[in-house]
């Protein structure tokens, strides 16, 4: 699999900003300033996947109405902007053709058109064209599954989610006869933020899309350097650290700059401004007895160390963890 999911933080000024205008009509309490939002593209049907991904994601595909973002209703972390789709636990609006829009149970279908007036199917097939791109657009990353060549709709929303720069990861069933998909896939391989995997099952390729968006979150919270040469040794020793960890003290909220969170060690990565004045040094100190009083161990490195070796403060670094775990 070729990795290259992720960019640089300044490639991404809302990555943690304000979810775009388009989301206003949201209540405030689905409102969210710092989970990443995600689309799951990928062809629709009755109780699929994405039940399973986003609990009760279902949503009635109102054409006077849009779509929500979902607070962090994957893994309790990232927040969902869909598709949704027509709420029937009968099945009648999955299936072929439909992409969920289709009529719920005992709608009788559509206007006079002899009238001139546009049916209520196409009024629902326009919404959810209209939805799906604003949802790829609100969102910062597109999973998208296929495991047949059917997929129409899940090819459209990808090559839209290239058009709107996101961040693209695709999964593809294994030992399927899916040899026509070459074109998508090429232009995934080839797009600068996406990438492509081949799975067994959509369970197994979500689980690895997760993990990247894991990581590439921790990435977009580091702030120098120094810090990013320290945490992707960190990484190649097998230790993922926890960037810019918030740790609560009593009536105080401290954040370190990396941490283990399960071991109670924060690591704190010292730039040439650490020591200027005295009273930096004091407020350094005391935060320092504050972390031991609530039990954590402090690890430090200087800026200059980390410049020089990166690679020697990493292995240091693994050593103190085995010694404090002893």
């Amino acid at each position: 699999m070729e990795r290259r999911f992720g960019r640089p933080a300044a490639n991404r000024a809302d990555f943690y900003g304000n979810i775009p205008s388009a989301v206003d009509v949201l209540k405030p309490c689905e409102k969210t300033r710092r989970s990443p939002v995600i689309y799951l593209a990928g062809k629709i049907g009755h109780n699929d996947w994405r039940h399973s991904a986003v609990p009760d994601c279902e949503f009635s595909n109102d054409p006077e109405q849009a779509w929500p973002i979902f607070f962090k209703a994957i893994s309790g972390k990232y927040s969902y902007a869909g598709p949704y789709f027509i709420a029937c636990d009968h099945g009648c609006s999955h299936g072929d053709a439909t992409h969920g829009y289709a009529e719920g149970c005992g709608e009788s279908g559509a206007f006079d058109t002899n009238h001139g007036e546009v049916s209520l199917e196409y009024a629902r097939r326009k919404h959810v064209v209209e939805q799906c791109q604003a949802a790829i657009q609100k969102s910062d990353y597109v999973f998208a599954w296929i495991d047949d060549l059917t997929a129409f709709g899940t090819l459209f929303e990808l090559g839209y989610a290239i058009s709107a720069d996101k961040d693209i990861f695709l999964g593809i069933k294994s030992n399927s006869n899916l040899e026509e998909l070459w074109f998508i896939e090429t232009a995934i391989r080839e797009y600068p933020y996406g990438s492509v995997l081949y799975c067994s099952t959509v369970e197994n390729a979500f689980a690895a899309f997760l993990c990247m968006v894991d990581e590439d979150v921790r990435r977009q919270k580091i702030e120098s350097p120094i810090e990013l040469n320290f945490y992707q040794e960190m990484v190649s020793l097998g230790c993922k650290l926890e960037p810019q960890w918030e740790i609560a003290i009593e009536d105080k909220i401290y954040r370190a700059d990396f941490a283990l969170p399960d071991k109670k060690i924060s690591f704190e990565l010292d730039g040439h401004e650490y020591h200027k004045t005295k009273e930096q040094r004091t407020d350094n100190a005391r935060r320092e007895r504050d972390f031991q009083k609530a039990g954590w161990k402090v690890i430090r490195f200087t800026g200059t160390e980390i410049f020089q070796n990166a690679r020697r403060c990493a292995l240091d670094a693994m050593e103190l963890i085995q010694g404090a775990s002893a």
